[in-house]
């Protein structure tokens, strides 16, 4: 009995952790991606609509409208809007100032960022705009965005999602992990599973939507991942581009990343108390490997999660009274997991400093997995909010 549970949680691990080395492997071994357009457009012709989801985000609403405001492409052609969700600052008063348009929810209703879009789609009309781009309020966009997702929109896509990074990274130990473990997601997953013609995932910030599709669908959902569930649901890819860059600053210590990482948990959590057994049973009635494959892109455990999960089988493996054959399993996929993450150091350009931040992976994993415990209880006893106050650098 114990070695049939101890083989299952070798399985799930492995699988996984072999899963995530494939795609890594292949990020490398593939040649780059290039952007054909089907259209012949010679680019600088698509309307793009910004909008900025903000709540309680006056101290850093300004530095992303600002780089919103250089953006290269025809002014005529770009507009502006902020959200202002329930703020209780100056967040609106900020978006006033810059020239940006702002849309007030006032509303005694809670909710999270998704009931802010549903809003927002209610009470704006997207009219004639080609193509809809959601930015964070803590977050600054590279310059030649538009050419760039105008030339990846032309070539067929109708979702694609930008390249999350860490304005950061050299702060601490903590945001060059995070900074290796948005290499891991950014290229050595998605950008592979682009170059393969599979799906990305929304991202939550840094995504941007053809204007037909959004009129088509809205929002509707609670999360970016369940954005994703409804886009792979009806057969729509999220396309990855490395050619667009949206930073922001994350926190430096890990008292000021635990109410960022356990909402972003929570949310995670919810949308798998909401979605999994529905999109489990849809998969079981009509099983397919790319069905199969966006069950693993929407319910994966994360590079953390994981990582706990397979340290703990491996340490159980020595102190249960099992065959050694099932230490050495547990052991080669340990190592599966460490090959992936070596690739990632290697990837992440920062050499041996990032090599001496790698040795606080398990204080960061071992903080990890408490905070999906205290998540997940939440989300169980539903005390989980929505995505309350505080940008990613807040309380650094």
């Amino acid at each position: 009995m114990l070695e049939t549970v101890l083989g299952a949680g070798i399985f799930f691990g492995g699988g996984f952790a072999l899963y995530r080395l494939v795609f890594g492997l292949l990020y490398f071994l593939l040649p780059p991606r290039h952007v054909e357009p089907i259209s012949g457009k010679t680019g600088g012709q698509k309307r793009f609509l910004f909008v900025v989801p903000a709540r309680n985000e006056e101290l850093v609403l300004g530095r992303c409208l600002e780089s919103l405001r250089g953006l290269e492409h025809p002014a005529e052609l770009v507009k502006c809007v902020v959200i202002a969700d329930r703020c209780g600052d100056g967040t609106a008063r900020v978006a006033w100032e810059m020239g940006v348009q702002c849309l007030e929810r006032k509303t005694a209703e809670g909710g999270g960022k998704g009931e802010a879009l549903d809003w927002f789609l209610e009470q704006y009309p997207l009219g004639d705009v080609d193509a809809v781009c959601f930015v964070d309020a803590d977050c600054r966009i590279d310059a030649g965005a538009p050419k760039e997702l105008e030339a990846v929109l032309d070539a067929g896509a109708r979702v694609v999602q930008m390249a999350n990074g860490v304005a950061n990274p050299t702060e601490s130990w903590l945001t060059m992990v995070t900074h290796l473990s948005h290499e891991l997601q950014n290229h050595l997953f998605y950008e592979a599973r682009t170059k393969l013609g599979l799906s990305a995932a929304v991202m939550g910030t840094g995504f941007c939507v053809d204007g037909r599709l959004l009129r088509e669908m809205g929002w509707k959902a609670v999360s970016d991942w369940e954005f994703t569930g409804r886009l792979l649901e009806r057969g729509t890819k999220v396309d990855f581009t490395a050619g667009v860059k949206v930073m922001s600053d994350f926190p430096a210590t890990l008292g000021a990343a635990w109410p960022q990482r356990l909402r972003w948990s929570a949310g995670r959590f919810g949308v798998w108390s909401r979605c999994f057994r529905p999109r489990v049973t849809q998969f079981l009635w009509k099983p397919t490997l790319k069905g199969l494959d966006g069950l693993a892109l929407l319910f994966g455990p994360s590079h953390s999660v994981l990582f706990n999960w397979n340290v703990t089988i491996l340490v159980a493996s020595w102190l249960l009274p099992v065959a050694a054959v099932w230490r050495w399993m547990a052991g080669s996929v340990v190592l599966l997991q460490t090959v992936h993450l070596g690739l990632g150091v290697l990837n992440s350009g920062m050499g041996l400093r990032m090599v001496v931040a790698v040795t606080f992976l398990p204080l960061y994993c071992g903080w990890k997995g408490l905070v999906e415990l205290v998540a997940a209880g939440n989300v169980v006893l539903g005390r989980s909010r929505g995505w309350g106050k505080g940008h990613r650098g807040a309380g650094k």
